[in-house]
């Protein structure tokens, strides 16, 4: 923070024209330059630093997010690839036990027929 510039000898000046008694415009003068030396004030250029540097954290984490969702996408990519591959393998699985439950009822249906047609010979012969 930054000292804001008192003319202790202008301010007496000014408060003895309208008609304060020295003393006590020169405790007046007292009074307020220390109450300007334990406070502080903020400045333009103080504020434009502060300004500054809070705009650079801001990018920094712009920067820092970008890189956090881009490995985020990587990763949702790896797992939903490795998903795929997985339902992939299910589908391979259920197409060769579906055919094979299909295979094994045909080859019941057709010994069937095949007993049906014997005993259908068998009877007009």
């Amino acid at each position: 923070m930054s000292a804001i510039s008192f003319d202790a000898l202008l301010f007496v000046e000014t408060l003895t024209e309208t008609g304060i008694d020295e003393k006590q415009a020169k405790a007046i003068s007292t009074a307020v330059h220390d109450s300007y030396k334990i406070a502080e004030f903020v400045t333009k250029k103080d504020f434009s630093l502060f300004e500054t540097s809070i705009r650079a954290d801001l990018e920094k984490l712009s920067i820092e997010l970008r890189h956090e969702i881009s490995d985020l996408r990587k990763d949702m990519n790896t797992q939903f690839t490795a998903v795929y591959a997985k339902l992939e393998n299910l589908q391979l699985h259920l197409v060769i036990k579906i055919s094979s439950i299909i295979g094994g009822i045909l080859i019941a249906g057709l010994g069937a027929l095949g007993i049906f047609i014997k005993a259908l010979v068998s009877t007009f012969l």
